[in-house]
């Protein structure tokens, strides 16, 4: 199934918030769908500022990987993923950008960078084909 059939199929919005419920991690506040290593997988944030990595490639939802990221007022809006080098950028609430790296290896994320912005609050972001973020 391509990632193209997988965004056009019925999703239940139950079914991704299910970890809203279960860890009481607050409201959805980004998602990115994403094709990972021939799996359908996306990205879920939630205003605790936890991130969760799942799996929907058996159209059953799989946690591969999660985080907290802990900081003041962070909130996440916006995120993107670049497959090629397996960095995750967020940007929220707060003046900061994080930089994720999923390591192949035990599937973790871990933060590698921050970067400070000049105003707070970023609703949107990219990578772009260069691996710079644009926001």
């Amino acid at each position: 199934m391509t990632l193209f059939e997988w965004t056009t199929s019925t999703i239940q919005l139950t079914e991704v918030c299910f970890f809203s419920s279960e860890s009481s991690v607050g409201s959805l506040t980004a998602i990115k769908l994403l094709d990972l290593k021939d799996r359908n997988c996306f990205l879920v944030a939630y205003e605790s500022a936890i991130l969760f990595l799942c799996d929907f490639t058996s159209h059953k939802v799989e946690i591969i990987a999660k985080i907290h990221m802990s900081g003041e007022d962070f909130i996440p809006f916006a995120i993107d993923f670049d497959s090629v080098n397996m960095l995750c950028a967020i940007g929220g609430s707060s003046d900061e950008i994080l930089i994720l790296k999923l390591r192949s290896e035990d599937n973790e994320f871990e933060i590698v960078k921050k970067r400070k912005m000049i105003s707070k609050g970023v609703s949107r972001l990219s990578i772009r084909y260069c691996s710079k973020i644009y926001c």
